[in-house]
């Protein structure tokens, strides 16, 4: 299809009959689409299609927040504990931050790190 529209003209609609609609096969338009799963089927966090139950529990069920307030509390810990992590530490615990899924376009993962690393480091207080 892709080949075909490559080499077309820019102009082509013009040459193309009015009445062409008649000579289309049409009778493929009211066959019932098929859905495999229904509107109301409960989703995961991400959107995706689960079954009743299916998969709530795992780690990759969670939410992003619930993941990035763990990792900040944990930062939080350290430093209450009187012990400031040393770099490699905090680079451990924050590490999963940048690797959750983005749109293209979004810059959040990069300013979670980097609120994480200045929680663990203790530089925000």
């Amino acid at each position: 299809m892709y080949q075909h529209q490559r080499f077309l003209r820019p102009d082509a609609y013009r040459w193309v009959r009015p009445d062409a609609v008649r000579y289309l096969d049409l009778s493929r338009r009211n066959v019932p689409e098929a859905f495999k799963y229904a509107e109301d089927q409960p989703r995961d966090d991400r959107g995706r299609w689960t079954d009743v139950g299916g998969g709530q529990d795992t780690d990759e069920a969670r939410s992003d927040e619930t993941l990035v307030q763990d990792i900040l509390a944990k930062a939080e810990n350290l430093i209450l504990a009187g012990n400031p992590a040393d770099y490699k530490k905090c680079l451990d615990l924050c590490y999963p931050v940048l690797e959750r899924f983005s749109p293209r376009w979004s810059d959040r993962n990069t300013w979670d790190f980097h609120k994480c690393m200045n929680a663990c480091l203790g530089l925000n207080r």
